[in-house]
């Protein structure tokens, strides 16, 4: 088929093909990294024709990751292979990524690659890694392109780790490429955002003469004081502003002008901000005589109100006090009052009650401050005595994420039947003697996602079947009485999501048959055994592919809800653990027997979920690397899973696709032998 393509051509589309691309190369990676990280197939290509594998070999071996000592050993007996066209294969190599496997192999390899111009060395490595020798072999290249990434953790003590700081560090002196003059833009170091020099590796820095260019984060970049940078980038610009905030005491006068903040097209020079030891510019004397849609895109930036285009330059410059600036804004005039009194309300800042109580306060007592608020933003860190209460008219509010700061149903009652209420997203907590009826939510044909805890039914005879027409989120969360009588007579076309207690069931009876059928997403909240109602109940919501189960712990995991005694649910495809805790110190034993029960139950139910593909949990600790690997429970948990055809993934819907074989595994525990049924 592709014998008419010119060699040169088939050359370069394997060459795209093969390569490594730099965002995957140069990534810093994530917890995930190591076992989320699923196998490159492309390879398999070359497999096609020996015409193919012959074009193709080159741009095989121009960049690889190597993580285990298996992919160490496997490209080390290659690179020193001699191929058809006489050369060998390590000679091809240019970028080259490290993340573990450091042994004698490593040490080959790098002498049969001394073609490396990209180099990236990661320092979470295992216990049983080795940098022995490593200094030498590093010295057999030249790179001009330096990554260094490491996370925090008592890994950075261990006594092979600071052997390979000083192994990397001391190679130094010899990659002349590395400081280099002739392209200043490549001749660069990185390091990871949590990445901190080590075993003197700060002082080799600065003894190197003609480094020109390093990047950084905030939290490493003042032991870099070296005269002959000429650029120190700092990615996260907003920390490094408020720590010169914080400590002003330190003085970056000798390096000021070298320092650039920020990303991309994000980046500027840290000399633009008058501030901790540069020269001030000249005081400002008299406001510029700019348009208010200026000014307003202006206040914008500085506010970092919702909805304007700005999230870019927020992610780098981010004001510890908001509510300061905003504050500020409206006390320059009676111009910049009017012009910046919106952002103040529109998504309000509440860090404390007062703050919350004077928010309130404020609405209640202006019908033209009511009408600028657009969100009312959740308050975890806020601790209320008592719930606050609006009575004023929010004819613009947008979102309310307070669940103590109510808005209902007194925001039904001052919306007008004229006029709609813009609304989508409302959660809510009131008291049981507040009366919520199908009427309350005529006015709301925005509302898309709302959570009511509390309250309790009224009306039921004055149906109303079209309100709520977007709702695709319903949380009913220890109602009152006759809460799920309320929707029932609703047609909510849009309903994909429903959320209740296990307790609930017998309330939820009628709705689940109305609305069951049409959910996507289950979530189950609490845990019980003996309700007799649920199996039949959720037997009407056939069509589920996912389900929630927020309260389960692993010595609750035992089994899931419903499903030994109600019918089978060929549509669900994952299960979702956000509780899920394992390692638990005093627990292992009672974890051990809940797991293993659980897998017992997987397969002798698993005819009733034949599409169940993923279980995911909240708090999956992801092995750094193979030592890690070796001794996680979560691995465990992985492999039973994966026996049985189904992925373990971390909230995110990573999976876990590492599945090397490990002899005498530490922590594979004695599996109790479990009916296998046919499925």
């Amino acid at each position: 088929m592709t014998e008419s393509v010119p060699d040169e051509v088939l050359e370069l589309v394997l060459y795209l093909t093969l390569v490594i691309p730099t965002n995957v190369f140069e990534s810093w990676g994530s917890p995930s990294t190591f076992a989320g990280s699923p196998p490159s197939i492309v390879p398999g290509v070359l497999l096609v024709s020996k015409r193919w594998h012959y074009l193709g070999q080159p741009a095989l071996f121009e960049s690889a990751i190597l993580r285990t000592n298996r992919q160490v050993s496997g490209l080390a007996r290659n690179a020193g292979k001699v191929n058809e066209r006489g050369i060998k294969q390590g000679t091809y190599l240019r970028r080259l990524r490290i993340e573990g496997g450091y042994n004698k192999r490593l040490n080959q390899l790098l002498a049969a690659a001394p073609g490396i111009e990209t180099l990236f060395v990661g320092f979470d490595i295992s216990l049983d890694d080795s940098a022995s020798g490593l200094k030498r072999a590093l010295q057999n290249i030249n790179p001009s392109r330096l990554y260094l990434k490491s996370t925090p953790g008592g890994h950075l003590t261990a006594q092979n780790t600071m052997s390979l700081y000083a192994a990397v560090s001391g190679a130094f002196s010899s990659w002349t490429n590395l400081v280099g003059y002739v392209d200043t833009v490549k001749k660069r170091i990185d390091t990871s955002p949590m990445f901190m020099f080590g075993n003197g590796m700060g002082d080799r820095l600065r003894e190197l003469s003609s480094l020109e260019y390093i990047s950084m984060m905030s939290r490493t970049a003042f032991v870099i004081a070296s005269p002959s940078l000429k650029t120190v980038q700092i990615r996260d610009g907003n920390n490094w502003i408020e720590r010169c905030r914080r400590f002003p005491g330190f003085n970056y006068s000798h390096s000021y002008e070298k320092f650039v903040l920020g990303e991309g097209y994000n980046m500027v020079p840290f000399s633009d901000f008058p501030l901790f030891g540069a020269e001030v510019h000249k005081a400002i004397t008299q406001i510029p005589d700019l348009p208010d849609k200026v000014w307003s895109r202006i206040f914008g930036y500085a506010t970092q109100t919702r909805g304007t285009t700005h999230s870019e330059i927020n992610e780098m410059f981010l004001e510890p006090d908001v509510n300061a600036t905003r504050r500020h804004i409206v006390l320059v005039n009676k111009r910049f009052y009017r012009l910046g009194v919106p952002y103040l309300y529109a998504n309000p800042q509440l860090p404390s009650a007062r703050a919350a109580a004077g928010f309130v306060d404020s609405v209640q007592s202006s019908a033209i401050l009511a009408e600028l608020v657009r969100e009312i933003p959740p308050s975890e860190q806020v601790s209320l005595s008592e719930p606050l209460q609006i009575s004023a008219s929010l004819t613009n509010l947008e979102r309310v994420l307070c669940p103590h700061i109510h808005v209902f149903p007194r925001l039904a009652q001052c919306t007008q039947t004229a006029q709609m209420s813009v609304l989508k997203q409302a959660d809510q907590s009131l008291p049981l003697s507040v009366p919520v009826a199908p009427r309350t939510f005529v006015n709301f044909p925005h509302l898309r996602h709302l959570t009511l805890q509390g309250g309790h039914g009224v009306g039921l005879n004055d149906v109303h079947p079209d309100v709520l027409s977007q709702l695709e989120h319903l949380s009913l969360v220890d109602p009152g009485p006759d809460m799920f009588r309320v929707f029932e007579s609703m047609r909510l076309p849009r309903l994909r999501e429903v959320a209740f207690s296990v307790g609930d069931a017998d309330y939820a009876f009628e709705f689940l048959k109305t609305h069951g059928g049409k959910l996507d997403v289950l979530c189950l909240h609490g845990i019980s055994n003996a309700d007799a109602t649920l199996p039949s109940a959720l037997d009407f919501c056939s069509n589920i592919t996912e389900l929630q189960l927020p309260s389960m712990d692993a010595v609750d995991l035992d089994h899931i809800p419903f499903v030994s005694s109600s019918g089978p649910h060929l549509c669900l495809k994952r299960v979702l653990l956000p509780s899920f805790r394992i390692s638990v110190p005093g627990r292992h034993d009672e974890e051990q027997r809940a797991w293993n029960a659980f897998i017992s139950f997987l397969v002798a139910h698993k005819h009733k979920l034949s599409a169940l593909e993923e279980i995911r949990l909240f708090t999956l600790h992801w092995p750094k690397h193979a030592w890690d690997y070796r001794v996680s429970w979560y691995a465990v948990l992985a492999f039973d899973l994966h026996e049985l055809g189904i992925a373990l993934a971390d909230k995110d819907g990573t999976r876990w696709v590492r599945f090397d074989p490990i002899e005498n595994w530490i922590l594979r525990p004695a599996r109790v032998t479990a009916p296998r049924g046919s499925y």
